[in-house]
């Protein structure tokens, strides 16, 4: 009951993501119930007792305008959501803020879903000294939106690099190597216009210890005032390349709300 209702906020917050350059007034029926003070709130709330990797979180993406002309109407809406929540909150559920005004709502999804990753305990304990290489599977966009995935997958693992527990192979992903040059400078062997002192010798390329692969998929819900509702779940999952195994997996729920036909970023 309380999640139908939490993604209802959700939908009016989503709103105002998708709003332009003209003012916006929030419902006098929401700021009477939940109230319209607007407080420095932090971006990422947990309620109840569970690990970060605990299977049966709902983990919750909310879209407002937290910066620019916006601001003020995002910041009052989010508030409100917040009090909504702590007044009846279940024990398992996670919710993360993104300012639409300022970033894209996908790359703040990937950085929630990269410190999860590694603060997880199969990760949390890996030292600069030994860092596990990681190799690049599919993000598959299994939207009629174009999400620039190539993007993504760049963010996450400059984000893992410098975490100094992993280091990214580029000889080996899902297509093809993400750079051919590894193979390339292999095939000068026996040229003789090159030292062949210099040439990478057999059996110097590293294996992968991990792949990361993930998934966007969407959604769509008709609310009663007509508007289009678009829940995104953008899925990641590590899966140790030597046992087959996921080691690691998470999904973040992104709500986006349209007019009647279409849902647009």
């Amino acid at each position: 009951m309380f999640m139908n209702r939490f993604f209802s906020f959700c939908a009016i917050a989503t709103i105002l993501a998708g709003c332009g350059g003209g003012g916006i007034t929030s419902s006098n029926n929401w700021g009477a119930e939940y109230g319209n003070d607007v407080a420095g709130t932090p971006s990422s709330m947990q309620y109840g007792n569970f690990s970060a990797t605990d299977g049966n979180m709902h983990r919750v993406a909310v879209l407002l305008p937290l910066s620019g002309q916006n601001a003020s109407a995002g910041k009052t809406i989010r508030t409100s959501v917040e009090m909504a929540v702590l007044q009846s909150a279940p024990q398992n559920l996670s919710v993360t803020f993104f300012d639409t005004a300022r970033s894209d709502a996908f790359e703040n999804a990937a950085d929630v879903m990269v410190q999860s990753m590694l603060r997880d305990p199969a990760f949390a304990s890996i030292s600069p000294s030994n860092r596990k290489v990681i190799a690049i599977g599919r993000i598959v966009n299994d939207t009629p939106q174009r999400i620039d995935t190539d993007k993504l997958i760049s963010k996450i693992t400059i984000a893992l690099r410098k975490s100094g527990k992993f280091v990214l192979t580029t000889a080996v992903a899902a297509g093809g190597a993400r750079d051919s040059m590894s193979k390339d400078v292999r095939e000068l062997r026996d040229d003789d216009e090159f030292n062949q002192a210099t040439i990478a010798k057999k059996g110097t390329l590293i294996s992968p210890d991990f792949s990361l692969a993930g998934k966007i998929r969407q959604d769509n819900v008709k609310l009663p005032n007509g508007k289009i509702q678009a829940e995104y779940f953008f899925y990641l999952s590590v899966t140790d390349l030597t046992s087959g195994l996921a080691y690691w997996e998470d999904e973040q729920t992104i709500n986006k709300t349209g007019d009647k036909k279409s849902v647009t970023w």
